[in-house]
């Protein structure tokens, strides 16, 4: 028989922590050879070291648990293939990485280069996990996307989600870098989340025109006589943040979510109080409608009674109604 080592010696011989070696055996990728019943001191032959040294090495190849368990000739050539995409992930965003650079604490764009191919009005045509997939027919079944349009404003200059431009790529407030090809008539813009690649939305394009920011901006018509609403006055608190269909079959609960929009105070003299996570500012109010000045929007907020309690329902016009015509949420908010 085999001299047998103890589970110190082989932490030692093969460079693996005891804590690693007892985790590995609890998973069933490696047993010792023979457990001392009085003691619980476990023992190691040959054949064991040689299964720890297969399970660190395919580990150090970055095998999950789960595979280095169902290890197989088939799992050499699926881990080769998850690594060249991981290769080409990484080249990507390496060269990405090389048009970036901060400035006064912004990711910005190093070197603007021109795509006048680009430039204009793209309208949204449908998406899938990859190019290949769309033009095999593998398309989503996403309704409603959020980018219904897309514009490419001369000089790179950004709007709505995206900060700058440069040819081939669109910066995103998020830090994300996505690219883009286009074919023809087609834009096929590809979407990063955490810099994997999450999926292609294709475009058509609709003109070439040179937009600027005011022409492509939604702006609602807020010159409204202001209309007094006693039930709307006074103080009230954020509670929950809703999908815009959900508004009309409101059940009221607490959001576990931390919100964005904390308080509105509705003032007699036509102005309400709105406080954020970032900012306290005015807007104006009239019968049903918050007028926001500033962006050029009317807002719809609805008042509920629900078990006694009054609950102001508002619709949330973010960018993505300005510069795509989308609302898709309401903030719920409680008299206080």
């Amino acid at each position: 028989m085999d001299e047998l080592m103890k589970i110190g010696e082989v932490s030692k011989l093969c460079d693996i922590s005891i804590k690693t070696l007892r985790f590995y055996e609890e998973e069933g990728l490696i047993m010792p050879t023979k457990v001392d019943r009085f003691t619980g001191y476990r023992f190691y032959n040959d054949d064991a070291i040689v299964q720890i040294y297969r399970v660190k090495f395919l580990r150090e190849l970055g095998f999950s648990i789960k595979e280095v368990r169902e290890f197989n000739e088939s799992s050499i050539n699926e881990k080769l293939s998850e690594i060249e995409k991981q290769i080409e992930r990484l080249k990507s965003n390496r060269q990405m990485l090389s048009f970036l650079k901060k400035q006064k604490g912004d990711l910005i764009m190093k070197n603007f280069v021109n795509d006048a191919e680009a430039i204009g009005k793209w309208e949204f045509e449908g998406s899938a996990l990859s190019k290949a997939d769309y033009l095999a027919g593998k398309t989503s079944n996403q309704v409603n996307p959020l980018m219904t349009s897309l514009y490419f404003l001369p000089n790179g200059e950004g709007y709505w989600v995206f900060e700058r431009w440069t040819k081939g790529m669109l910066l995103h407030f998020s830090g994300e870098v996505y690219t883009y090809e286009i074919e023809g008539d087609k834009l096929y813009l590809t979407t990063r989340f955490e810099g994997k690649v999450r999926e292609v939305k294709v475009f058509k394009k609709v003109d070439a025109k040179e937009y600027n920011l005011r022409e492509i901006c939604i702006k609602d018509d807020i010159n409204l006589p202001f209309v007094e609403d006693k039930k709307a006055l006074g103080a009230w608190e954020a509670i929950d943040y809703i999908d815009y269909a959900e508004k009309k079959k409101y059940i009221p609960k607490a959001s576990k979510e931390n919100l964005f929009l904390k308080a509105m105070t509705f003032n007699p003299n036509g102005e309400v109080i709105v406080e954020n996570s970032e900012h306290i500012f005015k807007k104006l109010w009239t019968k049903g409608k918050v007028i926001n000045q500033y962006s050029h929007t009317v807002s719809d907020y609805t008042l509920k009674n629900i078990n006694g309690e009054t609950y102001l329902i508002v619709d949330w016009k973010s960018g993505d109604y300005s510069y795509q015509g989308q609302i898709y949420g309401c903030y719920v908010l409680k008299k206080i």
